[in-house]
């Protein structure tokens, strides 16, 4: 079955990874950004319900990436997960955004990378710090 991506965050986000993401990747097919209460009647519930209710969304696998856990976007579509099948992942980063594109790996072995922490933030100041783990010259 053929993949969908929704970015959906605050702001102009999703536009903004979508512009990162166009640089590395290039142009991406079935990509859909939702920039979030960016007008002042933008409705977060409506315009999750107007993704879902596209007649030919049940030909797609849908991936949804959003910003915050616990946040507005991502509440609505924590609503969604009870009606419709999708994968949902928040917290996102454009490594994890550039990973799903070039891999082409399902949800499950995107999950296990997030398990074992290849996204994760990095204090670089503090590796640093420890020359066993990592130096400028690595870079």
């Amino acid at each position: 079955m053929e993949k969908r991506t929704i970015i959906a965050c605050h702001g102009w986000l999703a536009e903004g990874f979508k512009s990162s993401l166009n640089l590395i990747v290039g142009e991406i097919p079935n990509l859909q950004t939702l920039n979030c209460f960016v007008t002042p009647e933008f409705d977060i519930e409506k315009s999750v319900e107007k993704i879902f209710s596209e007649p030919d969304i049940k030909n797609f696998d849908i991936y949804v990436f959003t910003d915050i856990m616990g946040g507005s976007v991502n509440n609505a579509f924590v609503k969604q997960l009870e009606k419709h099948s999708f994968h949902l992942f928040t917290n996102i980063n454009l490594a994890m955004l550039i990973d799903h594109f070039l891999s082409h790996e399902d949800a499950e072995k995107l999950f296990e990378k997030i398990e074992k922490g290849e996204f994760r933030q990095i204090f670089c100041n503090h590796l640093l710090h420890d020359s066993s783990k990592w130096s400028v010259d690595d870079i």
